[in-house]
């Protein structure tokens, strides 16, 4: 009998604890996190496990997603790198371990070995993070609040590949596309579609462009000379990120 009564509590207890499931709010300074894996109880090694968000990556084929096989990935880069967010609204900026969700905007963060997506609401400004490259490492710097242009808004996140007050920027979209392989079979595959804009603080201005010099004095003509002036004087084939971020630094500098 005893063990009857403590087998009708155990359900009960049980019964309480699935009704008060759901999504779990949790507060680090003004911070404001929404746990997906709350009500599950499990978490697979830090992969979010929340059922309609794992099937939206599905569709876009992250890794782990199982089903049918989408070739690529959704994110700017697949591991979880040491990085920063800035709030609007703070000064200081919050390190964590990020990545950066390219297809749906997202940017996903570790929390206690979980992996989160940042709840949408908060108004981050910036974030960013460090990436291994052959060369060593390199900085990614994501920002928002440029001018609308386009289908973008103010609260839109650009690469911000050179520069500052004046910069290069650029926005990546990340699509599915089917195509025949090898065999003449069909698949899919995720592919970036990756589009550049020049800012210039000065007049509050944003205009799309081209990753090459004839582009760029097209979208920037009131620094045309002086762009000439420094990509000559400084030898600049504006083949690589460091000929770009010469040249912004030296435009801004003006």
């Amino acid at each position: 009998m005893r063990n009857i009564i403590i087998l009708l509590l155990m359900i009960v207890c049980l019964k309480a604890n699935s009704q008060n499931g759901g999504t779990k709010d949790y507060y680090k300074g003004s911070l404001m996190i929404s746990d997906p894996t709350a009500s599950s109880g499990n978490a697979m090694n830090g992969n979010m496990i929340d059922p309609s968000w794992k099937a939206k990556v599905a569709q876009a084929g992250d890794a782990w997603k199982g089903g049918e096989i989408i070739i690529g990935s959704i994110f700017s880069n697949d591991e979880m790198n040491k990085g920063y967010i800035r709030i609007q609204g703070e000064k200081n900026q919050r390190d964590i371990s990020l990545r950066y969700n390219v297809y749906s905007h997202e940017k996903n963060f570790l929390k206690e070995k979980t992996e989160l997506v940042l709840d949408p609401a908060i108004p981050v400004e910036e974030f960013g993070y460090s990436i291994s490259t052959e060369d060593g490492s390199k900085n990614l710097v994501f920002r928002s609040g440029y001018p609308p242009i386009g289908k973008n808004s103010t609260q839109t996140f650009y690469e911000v590949v050179a520069g500052k007050d004046i910069a290069l920027l650029k926005y990546t979209v990340k699509r599915i596309l089917e195509k025949k392989d090898e065999h003449g079979q069909a698949e899919k595959v995720v592919v970036d579609a990756d589009t550049w804009y020049v800012y210039d603080n000065a007049s509050r201005t944003i205009a799309e462009t081209k990753k090459n010099k004839n582009a760029v004095l097209q979208a920037l003509p009131q620094y045309a000379i002086r762009i000439r002036e420094i990509t000559e004087a400084n030898s600049l084939r504006l083949k690589s990120d460091a000929d770009w971020t010469i040249l912004f630094t030296a435009l801004a500098a003006k």
